[in-house]
């Protein structure tokens, strides 16, 4: 019986080549239900496979299989659950979250169908508990082999229950990493929860080095790895984002460990993870890009409550933060520790521009064969006075409250993150919300952007006056040159404040007028000039070198 079902794509074309014989591809869906008492051969949801492994097995290339709500098992293979899990070997999209009667994707909820691939085989797993009844479960739930490309998606799915702790011989990479997915391919992975899986590495995911790791919209929740990398370990390439690593726990990364690796990170929050070293993240010999995200609440026992990152002389290790926030990390570790090995400096370094230090420890770098380097991009605030050597850049505040609440966003417009960003090359458009950037007078610093203005600057409550004020050059080092322009002659006052709203001084003008002003020995930062007429105003940033 033929189980296949098409659906044509068609190729449109050109009028100049509607003569020309117009190819048409074709797309199979294949589907999954425990509960399904057809035929059982995948070609309807009356006729849905019982069994995932069916699936695998009956579909090619560029296929669909879809799975319905439930609980699917990987049937052993061989002789122990070390040889037990879900094949992928080719690139077919998995899809879970069906109620099992849809008849297009798009009509699915996969959070209301929870769709969970476990590796529970007994089903005996003890809630929370990722030490006992353990030795018989799956070693991983999913596994994805090297020829899987970037074609291939894994999406809609809850994986639970992996233990990738062999003891056998031989105990290699494969057979000690990813309890929930080990992929050596490059599949993309998107909407999942990974949670309560186990390895000794990457307790939830581990990417090896000869794929590339994209993860979206996906969820690490309570994993725990005996080394390195609770919820991810990934020792390739890769990209996350807008994801979240939840209570994962291990002795280095409690959340992420990353080595040799070359990853971004964009809108994902790291909370309550926690280590021995590097309690959300450690980063080993690699380059990492964090923009807009939240590190918080998480802990070490020794180092790097947030984050560890350690540089050798073959393989720096170079962190970027840009609009993020890493707040609320634990004492007694400091939240951010770099350690650089090797003779030649630096091997070890971060770059930080309009983010949040707020913890109670910010910054610490042993003394080391090379001195790690930090360096500001500028528009960051720091808590404490750990990080004041490196923090010297046009827009820095040291030792200063950024005023937030207890989500970490700005508390009040009167935050000190509210507007003091900078305007760096290559800001992201959105926040880790998703809302756009920037609001108000400028960039907010850290990883949201509140729809407040600052009112010790922005003449909230004035109207905007209908006036054109030109400022060149800015940034400025010496002469400021203005030019102010208005509809009609008028007296005006033009006012000047420092970065915390400060009133430095005003002057009276005669509108319409230019003026030059001496900024020479005005110290390095960010000011506004405000033009007002008592009623209305119009604000501009300067920036100070």
């Amino acid at each position: 019986m033929n189980f296949r079902n098409h659906y044509p794509i068609a190729l449109f074309f050109p009028l100049l080549l509607l003569a020309q014989a117009a190819p048409v591809f074709s797309q199979t869906v294949i589907y999954v239900n425990y509960a399904a008492d057809g035929a059982n051969d995948g070609s309807s949801w009356g006729n849905a496979f019982n069994s995932l492994h069916d699936a695998l097995s009956a579909a090619e290339t560029g296929d669909e299989i879809w799975v319905a709500k439930g609980t699917y098992t990987p049937a052993v293979n061989g002789l122990s659950s070390d040889s037990t899990w879900f094949l992928i070997d080719k690139d077919v999209r998995l899809y879970g979250g069906f109620a099992g009667t849809e008849k297009v994707r798009g009509a699915r909820d996969w959070e209301l169908n929870p769709t969970i691939l476990s590796g529970d085989l007994e089903r005996n797993d003890i809630p929370g508990d990722l030490e006992n009844n353990r030795e018989d479960n799956a070693l991983h739930v999913l596994y994805v082999t090297a020829e899987v490309s970037s074609d291939a998606v894994i999406d809609g799915f809850t994986i639970s229950g992996g233990q990738a702790d062999a003891t056998t011989a031989p105990s290699n990479e494969f057979r000690t990493s990813g309890g929930g997915i080990y992929t050596s391919g490059e599949p993309e992975l998107k909407n999942l929860r990974l949670m309560h899986n186990y390895a000794v590495r990457g307790g939830a995911l581990a990417a090896s080095a000869e794929g590339y790791c994209l993860v979206l919209q996906c969820s690490f929740l309570e994993n725990g790895a005996a080394e390195q990398g609770g919820g991810l370990y990934i020792s390739g390439d890769g990209k996350a984002m807008e994801s979240e690593f939840i209570r994962n726990n291990a002795q280095e990364g409690g959340g992420a460990f990353i080595t040799l690796s070359s990853l971004e990170i964009h809108r994902t929050k790291f909370s309550d993870n926690t280590a021995v070293n590097g309690g959300a993240i450690y980063s080993n010999n690699s380059i990492v890009q964090f923009s807009n995200c939240l590190i918080t609440d998480n802990s070490a026992a020794e180092s790097g409550s947030a984050l560890y990152n350690y540089g050798g002389l073959a393989n720096p290790g170079t962190l970027k933060l840009v609009q993020t926030t890493i707040a609320g990390n634990l004492p007694p570790a400091p939240s951010i520790y770099q350690l650089a090995v090797g003779p030649v400096a630096p091997t070890a370094s971060i770059e930080t521009g309009n983010s949040i230090f707020a913890n109670e420890w910010n910054y610490f770098a042993p003394p080391s064969q090379s001195t790690p380097e930090l360096i500001s991009l500028g528009g960051n605030i720091s808590s404490d006075e750990s990080m004041a050597g490196f923090l010297t850049y046009t827009g820095d505040f040291n030792n200063t409250n950024p005023g937030l609440d207890e989500s970490y966003r700005a508390a009040g417009a009167g935050s000190y993150c509210v507007d003091f960003g900078l305007s760096l090359a290559g800001l992201p458009e959105f926040d880790i919300d998703g809302n756009p950037r920037p609001q108000g007078y400028g960039y907010d610093i850290g990883a949201f952007e509140s729809p407040y203005f600052n009112p010790l600057i922005s003449g909230t409550g004035f109207p905007e006056l209908d006036a054109e004020m030109i400022l060149a050059p800015n940034p400025v080092g010496g002469l400021l040159q203005l030019s102010v322009r208005t509809g009609q002659p008028r007296e005006l006052w033009l006012e000047t404040f420092d970065a915390k709203g400060q009133l430095l001084g005003k002057v009276r003008l005669q509108s319409p007028t230019s003026l030059d002003q001496d900024w020479r020995y005005k110290p390095a930062g960010i000011y506004y000039l405000r033009l007002t007429d008592g009623q209305n105003a119009l604000l501009r940033k300067v920036v100070k070198h």
